[in-house]
């Protein structure tokens, strides 16, 4: 059914550029809804069905009426709903060939003529009306908008790929680059919904958004790159600082924050926002039995008569990896059995400064890595570790101490105040509530001690016992009130007088609901830690920690609700240490750019204006016909007289007599230039060409403003037709 050009199309046809680009467009679209939610196979079976569709419109459009167009896209869509139909729920096909293939191939069906209908129906509509390149725009859109809508919807972790990347590896927050990708959609929604007859205005229209896009991102002050500083070193890190200024706080508590809460002597974290210290990025998954994520930088297991200190000869915990890695990389002692362990790949990226590399317990191997973002990360390293997989219930029975150690480690992870009676004294009547069948059991003598922490002490930053020799004794035989690194160190005590094998453990620990579906974790400055180890023959040291069931602090919000807020804190937090900050938003500078920008786009239409002036002069005098004649089209066109969509040139012509005075009579010889005999191309280009200045000056004469209006004008030849 063959249709006139005037029926078939209501709006100028698209540039064969155009036409693919937004076919391109399209496959990406179809990319973004269906990425996630189905199988390579479904996904390659749509994009190749997208464009088959595109090809076939350009073969039928010509040759089908309106409604022919959409029969074909409802037909296809029908059929291929129909054959995925006809696969699944007839049980013949997975006999013969398998329900894997047939399952496969339903999926196929589906989506590929869902795909192909979808595109094809949504290309007739935006080519045949305005409304149809606007839904164009919205659904291109849409499908960018619903791949990061779960990020709006507060899981900032989404999209997982998107969210891994920043983190590691981008110079700026996660919102920093929503922004920029959502200014980037609506230019790409505008030159979609854009209608253009020639190449050359479609360059032009994407040359301007390329440009404005550049302004945005460069002019406002989001292209500059966070600079360079000294970073700060954290208290709470094992930097050898606690939250006091307390000697014998400071070292027995460990070097590794004091309370867990990093610098948190004059406030508590809830006071202020979480400083961003380390990023975590795992290559396998794991799901902590207790919900939190270890990442241990020190263990304190030598007791110097008073406190337990980090073993300074390092005759012990070896197992322990303090040292950032060499090229050749670090390794562990092997203590743990891998029987009951889980082997866990983390990267590490590290934003501030720490004296030992924190590592997912229990690391075996530590390795260099190439640190993607400089000025952003201090260090980075990847890790190997080893993670509980069996249940602490699982080792009642066990001894703690095996006979394999020597006299010295037994002395060593043993040692505790023999001059002191107070503490196995305490030890033994919370161990003498426990039933005789489980009094002799190490690990419920552990468990129990455990649990009377929990029951008995009371967390809280606000009691430091500094004025004590001892912290660990004026916290267990006084209010038990203190926090972590009383706690631990108070374990180990009743636990070693026990005879069992315990050391404290410094480092963070992070509430693993901040991974969610996300491969990264962000670690915070507010989740140093100290916890208790205890060792259990054939198994290793597993990690024991004490969880107070009585406290004042205020609990913090899940890091997957506030992960966006602590990338702005990261970000302020660097342009403060010694940057002065600017104002919220560069008003100023951006309007003196805004400037700066629209001079540069007058100076490059005064550019194009003038070549297209120069290029008479360099072609042949045949070929001059067409070049006199558009210069003409964009004397008028710049003042505002430029020919309508749908308007023939000759009724254009004749609409222009009044202002252009022979302009009909120019237009006629171009017409015959252009569709006459190409033997006489010269002498109807003389002809176009004198008439061509006849009118111009006509025009000069009769309409002087306009006239002038239209040589100043830089972008007349931007609206000729």
């Amino acid at each position: 059914m063959q249709t006139s050009p005037k029926q078939r199309l209501t709006l100028p046809d698209e540039p064969q550029v155009l036409f693919w680009l937004k076919g391109g467009l399209y496959l990406g679209s179809v990319l973004c809804y269906l990425f996630f939610f189905t199988s390579q196979w479904a996904l390659g079976s749509a994009l190749l069905s997208a464009g088959l569709a595109l090809a076939s419109l350009k073969k039928l459009e010509y040759k089908l009426s309106l409604k022919g167009l959409i029969l074909v896209s409802g037909l296809s869509t029908v059929l291929g709903l129909s054959l995925s139909l006809l696969f699944e729920y007839f049980s013949f096909w997975s006999i013969w060939f398998g329900a894997p293939n047939i399952l496969r191939l339903s999926e196929m069906l589906f989506f590929g003529g869902l795909s192909f209908g979808s595109v094809f129906l949504l290309r007739v509509l935006g080519r045949r009306s305005r409304l149809g390149s606007g839904v164009e725009a919205l659904v291109i859109c849409n499908s960018v908008v619903q791949l990061f809508a779960t990020h709006r919807l507060g899981q900032v972790h989404e999209p997982r790929f998107f969210s891994d990347w920043v983190i590691v590896n981008g110079n700026h927050t996660v919102q920093w680059w929503l922004t920029l990708f959502g200014v980037g959609i609506v230019a790409i929604a505008l030159l979609t919904f854009s209608r253009v007859r020639r190449t050359l205005h479609l360059v032009w229209a994407g040359a301007v958004i390329a440009l404005l896009l550049i302004t945005l991102y460069w002019f406002s002050g989001l292209g500059h790159k966070v600079k360079a500083v000294q970073p700060l070193t954290l208290g709470g890190a094992g930097s050898g600082q606690s939250d006091s200024n307390d000697k014998s706080e400071g070292e027995g508590g460990g070097n590794g924050g004091g309370g867990g809460q990093g610098d948190s002597a004059q406030n508590s974290p809830q006071n202020r926002p979480p400083t961003p210290v380390a990023v975590a990025v795992f290559h396998d998954d794991y799901a902590p039995e207790q919900g939190i994520l270890y990442f241990r930088q020190q263990a304190l297991s030598y007791f110097d008569g008073v406190k337990l200190v980090a073993d300074s000869a390092q005759k012990f915990d070896g197992d322990v990896l303090t040292r950032f890695p060499n090229q050749k990389g670090d390794r562990a002692l092997a203590t743990q059995s891998p029987e009951n362990h889980l082997e866990v790949s983390t990267s590490m990226y590290l934003i501030d400064e720490h004296p030992t590399p924190p590592a997912l317990t229990h690391a075996l191997e530590i390795k260099p890595l190439a640190n993607p973002a400089p000025q952003r990360f201090v260090k980075a390293y990847a890790v190997r570790s080893l993670v509980p997989a069996v249940p602490l219930s699982r080792y009642v029975g066990r001894k703690s101490v095996p006979n394999s150690w020597s006299e010295a480690q037994r002395t060593h992870y043993l040692a505790t105040h023999e001059q002191d009676p107070r503490y196995i004294t305490l030890a033994e009547e919370i161990v003498r509530e426990l039933p005789s069948r489980l009094s002799a059991d190490p690990i419920q003598r552990a468990i129990a001690v455990k649990r009377y922490l929990e029951q008995e002490g009371y967390y809280t930053l606000k009691v430091k016992h500094r004025s004590s020799k001892d912290p660990a004794a004026s916290f267990l035989f006084g209010d038990l009130r203190g926090y972590c690194v009383h706690f631990a160190h108070s374990a180990v005590h009743l636990l070693r007088s026990q005879g069992i094998a315990a050391r404290v453990a410094l480092g963070y620990a992070v509430d693993a609901r901040t991974r969610s579906n996300s491969s990264a974790v962000l670690i915070t400055g507010d989740r140093a830690h100290a916890w208790p180890e205890i060792h259990i023959e054939g198994v290793g040291w597993v990690t024991f920690d004490i969880y107070p069931e009585q406290s004042d602090e205020q609990s913090s919000r899940a890091m997957s609700q506030s992960l966006e807020s602590l990338f702005g804190e990261m970000a302020r937090k660097q342009l403060d240490r010694g940057l002065k900050r600017g104002s919220p938003f560069p008003w100023h500078s951006l309007a003196w750019n805004t400037l700066y920008l629209i001079l540069i786009l007058i100076a490059l239409g005064y550019m194009i204006t003038a070549w297209r002036m120069i290029r008479l002069r360099l072609v042949p005098i045949e070929l001059r016909g067409r070049l006199d004649f558009t210069l003409t089209l964009d004397r008028l066109a710049g003042a505002g007289l430029s020919r309508e969509y749908g308007e023939s040139r000759e009724a254009y012509a004749l609409r222009m007599q009044s202002w252009a005075p022979g302009f009909d009579q120019m237009t006629q010889a171009h017409l015959a230039w252009a569709l006459g005999n190409p033997q006489h191309k010269t002498e109807r280009a003389k002809l176009v060409i004198q008439q061509a200045k006849a009118v111009r000056q006509a025009y000069a004469r009769q309409s002087r403003g306009r006239w002038i209006l239209a040589i100043l004008n830089p972008f007349s030849w931007l609206f000729s037709r």
